[in-house]
């Protein structure tokens, strides 16, 4: 999950959520791992090119599971 800065300080503020989900093979650290999406969030909100926005990095995989093991469709066992 990503929090703008200020998150702690600003306890009444509404901010809002965006969802980012990862591809097929990923998990909920894609984002963060693969590419510098907290460096670029970080910029835009200092920049007021953004709302004050909380990210969720969601996953649908549960832990040891890939995406061959998980039952989903075109999944191979």
């Amino acid at each position: 999950m990503y929090l703008p800065a200020g998150y702690d300080s600003a306890p009444k503020q509404r901010y809002s959520v965006f969802y980012l989900m990862h591809g097929g093979g990923g998990n909920e650290d894609a984002w963060l791992d693969s590419c510098p999406v907290k460096n670029v969030l970080d910029r835009l909100n200092a920049e007021g090119a953004l709302a004050p926005t909380i990210v969720v990095f969601p996953t649908y995989h549960t832990e040891g599971n890939t995406p061959r093991r998980s039952g989903l469709p075109g999944s191979r066992p």
